[in-house]
């Protein structure tokens, strides 16, 4: 009898054992998010930029946190979710030689700033985004309307300075407005069944002051405790051609940047959504200002900027 019980045990241990042995190599990510829930997610950015203008090097340090909810309001019968993203809170900081500049929503400290006036406009803003499970985009709306907020933020004192900040805020529209833009924060869900060691691409276009070309390669690195473990690698560039900043004629700059970029993604396997992520990147080149009849000879910025970029899920 106590041979038989003995047996069975190691059966069952056996047994036991080879199920846990049964680790999950294989995944089909897909942008899952339940219908009627709220997802909260922070992300923060510490940048330190150095650039050398007219002969003098100038060294800054910029942080910024910012706090987005995605209410998913409806799921359509080919499945594209409606989803309601609103700025919760956000927090600028800046250093540099000269002063440090700061706005926090939720202290209210440097509200009455000019950096408190404009980014004060986006809290409680929203957009709506109508996305697949493959984080492809159809619709954006809602952009416009923070952008046009964020220009009647600024006080304008003369017609010039108007149009200045109109054009700044149009250049910024073209380049994070778009529904291309939008698909870069849904890069990681792939066209396939994944297993450990997969790799797969994705490629973006920015236009805007500063046009840029960005590749994203990703390789599903593990499957562990219901995340998918994505290793990142980014390559940046700018688009050939001339700008322009406010303020000056158009196509009297140019922008020759490069840059590279690595991180890893935790992404929950049954709901898409993003657990926690990190990004280190470094971007070199300069910023040539073509000669005109008020500056002959021109300019060149040398730049240095160094980012990382965390992001983190929220309860």
């Amino acid at each position: 009898m106590k041979k038989s019980i003995f047996y069975v045990f190691l059966i069952a241990l056996c047994v036991s054992l080879t199920a846990c042995s049964k680790k999950q190599t294989s995944v089909d990510l897909r942008f899952r998010l339940e219908k009627g829930k709220t997802y909260k997610t922070i992300v923060n950015m510490e940048q330190e930029i150095e650039q050398t203008v007219m002969g003098m090097k100038q060294k800054m340090d910029q942080n910024m946190t910012m706090e987005y909810s995605y209410e998913v309001q409806d799921i359509d019968k080919e499945g594209y979710r409606k989803i309601k993203m609103t700025y919760d809170a956000l927090r600028f900081e800046q250093k540099n030689p000269m002063m440090t500049l700061l706005y926090d929503s939720k202290t209210k400290e440097g509200e009455d700033s000019v950096f408190g006036n404009i980014f004060g406009s986006m809290v409680g803003k929203n957009i709506y985004i109508t996305v697949n499970e493959k984080g492809k985009v159809s619709a954006v709306d809602g952009f416009d309307e923070i952008m046009k907020g964020m220009a009647n933020s600024v006080p304008a004192q003369t017609e010039q300075q108007k149009q200045m900040v109109e054009k700044m805020v149009q250049e910024q529209e073209k380049a994070f407005g778009s529904k291309e833009t939008f698909e870069k924060m849904f890069g990681m869900y792939a066209d396939k069944v994944l297993n450990i060691g997969d790799t797969w691409e994705t490629k973006m276009s920015m236009q805007g002051n500063f046009p840029m070309n960005t590749i994203n390669k990703f390789t599903l690195k593990d499957i562990v405790k219901g995340n998918a473990v994505i290793a990142v690698q980014v390559e940046i560039g700018s688009l050939d051609g001339k700008q322009s900043m406010p303020g000056m004629p158009d196509g009297s700059m140019k922008v020759s940047l490069k840059g590279t970029g690595t991180g890893e993604i935790l992404v929950d396997i049954d709901t898409g959504w993003i657990v926690s992520s990190t990004m280190d990147q470094i971007i070199d080149g300069e910023i040539v200002i073509l000669p005109t009849e008020e500056m002959p000879d021109g300019q060149k910025w040398p730049m240095h900027i160094v980012s990382k970029i965390t992001q983190k899920e929220s309860k």
